[in-house]
């Protein structure tokens, strides 16, 4: 619960994520930290150990004995002027003494050793430097599509996957940087720093790009599937998050099949608010959204409706529509959208 709600996502789709990271191999496992002073280990000492001899058997054997004792909590071998570095535990100096005396020096080809006490803790984490924590946000990631995809390096993915589609439709529109720049109100700068996938552009960006191409927002993020149909495959769908709210869309429906329905997964933070610009008197879109968990308020015009979860709300979709999550937990609605509209028309009003 409070992964959840540290990363903005509900309970349901945080251990979807951790469960995907354990299987690729990303999360080991998880471990609780414990006080060593309450557990009479308060001291902490390095030991740097020397062998009088290093072939494959001594080695073998001193291996071996290090793992048959708690104190030694890790054992690495090193270069420089140790043969092995010793992470231990024991409850004081004098507990430390006995230690080295009675147990190191007891352990197969132990030549000479080096102690250093530990004084003070000034840095204690076990946290990994993954380059640009953002890619956590995954986890996200932890870690995690769009803005931040939910696998690890998903960041680089992603904006790479749009840099790519970017400059694809424009060459295939026959237009200059200077002229989407004009269609679609997105800086000459801008857009040349997406094609070089070195931004991660908001929502609000990524869609006056796309309405500059003519397409989809959801088009930047296409990629070809290996066998195009009517079946998409949850591992098939993707994910994007906006970086300015910070939630997460998922298109579930098959993007190369022709249909006039599309579904829509979208994860809501806590007390975030999206309004999108929604469709026109002449162009109106008719919509269903239905909130699987948490809490969501929607305004269309003058009028607002709160749903909780298992609530459906049908809406007929021609002007500006807010989106917003009231409460301080993260809500999960799917959104079914009919029109005969345009694809673009299709995905317009999904918070995305």
């Amino acid at each position: 619960m409070q992964l959840a709600e540290a990363v903005h996502l509900s309970p349901t789709a945080v251990l979807e994520r951790v469960e995907r990271l354990t299987r690729d191999g990303f999360i080991l496992g998880c471990e609780a930290r414990l006080n060593p002073d309450r557990l009479g280990a308060g001291l902490l000492v390095f030991i740097g150990v020397m062998f009088d001899r290093t072939t494959h058997h001594a080695v073998g054997l001193f291996k071996a004995a290090v793992q048959v004792r708690p104190e030694i909590l890790e054992c690495h071998r090193v270069a420089g002027g140790f043969d092995d570095l010793l992470k231990t535990r024991v409850a004081n100096r004098q507990a430390n003494r006995e230690f080295v005396g009675s147990v190191i020096w007891a352990l197969p080809g132990v030549r000479e050793t080096r102690t250093c006490a530990v004084m003070e803790d000034v840095k204690n984490t076990a946290m990994l430097p993954i380059r640009a924590a953002r890619r956590l946000t995954c986890l996200s990631g932890m870690l995690e599509n769009g803005s931040t995809m939910t696998e690890i390096g998903g960041l680089d993915d992603i904006n790479l996957r749009i840099a790519h589609r970017v400059s694809a439709l424009r060459a295939g529109r026959g237009l200059s940087l200077e002229a989407l720049a004009a269609r679609s109100g997105v800086s000459r700068s801008t857009l040349s720093l997406i094609e070089r996938g070195e931004t991660s552009a908001t929502a609000v960006i990524l869609e006056k790009v796309a309405g500059g191409l003519g397409v989809a927002l959801a088009a930047l993020f296409e990629a070809e599937r290996e066998t195009p149909g009517p079946l998409m495959r949850r591992a098939e769908q993707a994910e994007w998050r906006d970086p300015a709210s910070g939630y997460l869309r998922r298109n579930v429906s098959p993007s190369d099949h022709p249909s006039p329905l599309r579904i829509v997964e979208v994860e809501f933070p806590a007390g975030q608010r999206v309004v999108l610009e929604g469709a026109s008197a002449a162009n109106a879109i008719d919509e269903q959204v239905w909130v699987l968990e948490g809490t969501m308020t929607l305004t269309l015009g003058r009028v607002s409706h709160r749903l909780e979860a298992g609530d459906c709300l049908a809406l007929h979709v021609d002007g500006p529509i807010e989106f917003r999550n009231p409460t301080r937990r993260a809500a999960r609605y799917a959104v079914v959208i009919a029109t005969d509209a345009p694809p673009r028309a299709l995905t317009r009003q999904v918070p995305r």
